[in-house]
């Protein structure tokens, strides 16, 4: 995930608490709209409650199996693994070019470091 919840079981809280990055921006944002930002196309069946949450799996053998697995892990790394999880392309290219810009950076500034040793 681009930017993971900072309370692991976030799914069982009304909002969700992120580390701000150029991405992500605000600190906190609702358990559904964050659901509805990274499923865009098909939102995960879930029934929530106030304290607890449901994921429905019901007759999608893959989804079950990936649930039984990941039974004791955070919600969050559950649902990374979800065949409905997208992320943004633009955060894609805009996280590639961070790293491209650290590696050059370093790799021209080394460079020079060691040339004039």
């Amino acid at each position: 995930m681009t930017d993971l919840p900072t309370t692991p079981y976030f799914m069982d809280y009304d909002a969700v608490y992120l580390p701000t990055n150029h991405i992500i921006k605000a600190e906190s944002m609702s358990v559904m709209d964050y659901t509805m930002l990274f499923f865009p196309f098909e939102k995960p069946d879930f029934q929530k409650s106030k304290d607890e949450t449901r994921w429905n799996v019901n007759n999608d053998r893959v989804m079950l199996a990936i649930a039984t697995t990941f039974s004791n892990a955070p919600m969050t790394m559950n649902m990374s693994l979800q065949r409905e999880y997208a992320e943004n392309f633009d955060w894609f290219a805009m996280q590639f070019k961070d790293w491209a810009f650290m590696f050059v950076s370093s790799f021209l500034y080394y460079g020079d470091y060691d040339k004039n040793r």
